[in-house]
């Protein structure tokens, strides 16, 4: 079934390569109008220039995410071209520091913090009073499967994503009664065909966090971001609002969650929760 976003405007934030870009041309050939940004500018060019090869609208701009003037500067340009976002995409991350916690540089650990998880939060802040005003939109906060796991070689990139995922569940939960529904998304492990599955196959220093992932990766493994990008543009139809808040993989059956949605909400499942034993 061919998924339409007729009508739509979208942003995708971290679109200069990899998954971003990938997701920013599916919104594209999906029929919706598209906002790309990143810190990288010629990466970014080079997506406007495949976006408007592919027949698409886009507007490009060039923004750090973890500064707050950036962002405001990024949310006037979209404004000025778009008008109200019905889609946002917090894709933009960083992988950090690899090493054991106490090795790694303070500086470097919050560093990635403040794009992983301050980023995604100024640029939802920017967009998100439109959104209200309207009573419609939906965000999407693409994290890791990693986010549940103690990836002690690269404890920022997890914590950061795991705080991410808590946002997306609170913020959903907050937003739910003014139309706007908000995802996390899992889009598998990392892909050489992504900058940060890329950075993680070919580094030798990097495959000491997950030995395993990094094999994989360098055999040509993953999950094509193009698997990610079509779970993007199906939850952008609106099928899928009854899950807002929640935490979605691309290998999850979403058709099945869909069927089994009214479980999903009475057991509070696909969230991060602290379950303890009965008494």
């Amino acid at each position: 079934m061919q998924m339409r976003l007729d009508g739509q405007t979208a942003l995708v934030t971290g679109a200069a390569q990899g998954l971003g870009r990938v997701t920013a041309l599916a919104l594209c050939h999906a029929g919706a109008a598209v906002g790309i940004t990143d810190i990288d500018a010629p990466g970014l060019a080079e997506t406007a220039a495949q976006i408007e090869k592919a027949g698409g609208r886009v507007i490009s701009h060039v923004t750090d995410i973890s500064d707050p003037q950036s962002v405001e500067g990024l949310a006037t340009a979209v404004g000025q071209s778009f008008g109200p976002l019905d889609l946002l995409v917090n894709n933009a991350a960083t992988l950090g520091p690899v090493g054991l916690p106490w090795e790694v540089e303070a500086e470097a650990y919050w560093r990635t913090f403040a794009v992983n998880m301050r980023g995604s939060f100024l640029v939802t802040r920017a967009f998100l009073p439109a959104m209200l005003e309207r009573r419609r939109g939906r965000i999407i906060d693409v994290v890791t499967g990693a986010v549940s796991l103690p990836y002690i070689h690269c404890a920022a990139y997890a914590n950061s994503k795991s705080a991410l995922v808590a946002w997306t569940n609170s913020l959903g939960t907050a937003v739910k009664e003014h139309g706007i529904c908000v995802f996390a998304i899992n889009p598998g492990q990392m892909t050489t065909r992504t900058g940060m599955g890329k950075l993680v196959a070919e580094r030798p220093e990097h495959m000491r966090f997950n030995p395993e992932v990094a094999a994989m990766l360098a055999r040509g493994g993953g999950e094509p971001p193009e698997t990610a990008a079509r779970l993007v543009v199906r939850l952008a139809t609106g099928e899928a609002d009854v899950l807002t808040g929640r935490y979605i993989g691309v290998h999850d059956d979403l058709d099945a969650m869909l069927r089994r949605s009214d479980e999903i909400l009475r057991e509070d499942l696909y969230t991060l929760r602290i379950r303890k034993l009965p008494t």
